[in-house]
């Protein structure tokens, strides 16, 4: 062999074994990565679901409201005043 070839030789497997070190040291870097996410949805589950359940009780209350809105106004709509408010009606 050559002294070039030797030298591409040494380079080639010395960069192998520099990219497969990078390669364990990745691999090491993403399962701690997947257990830190896996973690961290176990731990914001519970708050997204208290999320979640408030949310629904905001939307039924805010239904409550309006129907209740909406059954005033037509109260109001079929007493004759127009809508209008009781101080405005009697002048």
């Amino acid at each position: 062999m050559t002294v070039p070839a030797v030298v591409w030789l040494v380079v080639g497997i010395t960069t192998l074994l520099v990219l497969t070190a990078f390669m364990i040291t990745l691999v090491r870097q993403v399962k701690r990565l997947t257990a830190s996410v896996v973690e961290f949805q176990r731990e914001v589950q519970p708050v997204i679901e208290g999320i979640q359940r408030d949310a629904q009780a905001a939307q039924e209350h805010a239904e409550k409201v309006q129907e209740r809105a909406d059954a005033i106004r037509a109260l109001r709509e079929g007493d004759g005043r127009g809508g209008r408010s009781g101080a405005r009606a009697r002048r």
